[in-house]
């Protein structure tokens, strides 16, 4: 199918019931979406799987035109093992325009900024959505281990998620939130992340504007900021349980030249080895 075909007219692809728990690899390079589509994969118990083979990404979503914004949809598919070759960013997802994933896995994929996605568009939502396993490395420079956003006043929602076990070389070993952007996280964990230096689970840039609510971040590593670090940002945390994280510096919550507002949250049982 050419999601690309039909210049204008937002296409639907949709799969075969038979590749359920099938995966299709990647062979000639990363599938290229080029204008607004929706890929609807297989609902069920057992995922239709994309698999860049370690050798490509498997999305890069960008229609070229910087006057016009697509809406890219991608629903019930599993995507594993995409790296960003050289200094590549987004090791499975690359994404330039208005994304929505729902009820989608990102696993084992790597890039140097955003292991599993990296977003410069203006809006990425995620719904129901599982980013584990993921690696962003760039000798020790590689930031947001599953998700790194840089739109510079872009939004992200995160709603139901769950990331987990991903890692980042420098910042960010879960999330990292990039200057100026907002991003909310709500009913989602932050689970067992690390970080070689600041954020384990999150990490929060310049201006940046973070709100988490019914949430949990737990047993995330770091040096600064085991669970969170607010590098300059505003973040506020409502009805949210931070804990059994770990870090040199602020076992939980690391705030630097930063607004932190808690409601009706926990933050218990982290360890910080020096302060904090």
């Amino acid at each position: 199918v050419n999601a690309n075909a039909s210049a204008g007219i937002q296409d639907t692809i949709t799969f075969d019931p038979s590749l359920a728990g099938n995966a299709i690899t990647l062979q000639t390079g990363e599938l290229q979406i080029t204008e607004g589509v929706s890929i609807l994969g297989l609902a069920g118990i057992t995922p239709m799987v994309i698999d860049g083979a370690n050798l490509q990404r498997i999305f890069n979503i960008d229609d070229l035109n910087l006057g016009i914004i697509s809406d890219v949809d991608i629903l019930e598919i599993e995507l594993i093992n995409g790296k960003a070759g050289g200094n590549g960013e987004g090791g499975a997802i690359l994404n330039r325009e208005d994304l929505t994933l729902t009820n989608v896995t990102i696993s084992g994929s790597e890039g140097t900024k955003g292991g599993a996605i990296y977003s410069s568009g203006p809006l990425l939502t995620i719904y129901g959505s599982t980013i584990r396993d993921n690696l962003a490395e760039n000798g020790s420079q590689g930031e947001g281990g599953g998700i790194f956003t840089a739109a510079q006043g872009g939004t992200v929602d995160i709603d139901g998620c769950l990331i987990s076990n991903n890692t980042s070389g420098a910042k960010g070993g879960g999330v990292y939130v990039g200057t100026n952007d907002t991003m909310k996280i709500e009913n989602s964990t932050i689970l067992g992340n690390t970080s070689g230096q600041d954020g384990g689970g999150i990490f929060t840039n310049t201006g940046s504007n973070m709100e988490i609510s019914g949430s949990t971040i737990a047993a995330n590593t770091a040096l600064y900021g085991g669970g969170i670090e607010n590098n300059g940002g505003l973040l506020a945390i409502r009805n949210s349980t931070i804990s059994g994280n770990t870090a040199n510096e602020g076992g939980g919550l690391n705030t630097v030249n930063a607004n932190a507002l808690l409601f009706s949250s926990t933050i218990a049982f982290n360890q910080a080895i020096t302060a904090g």
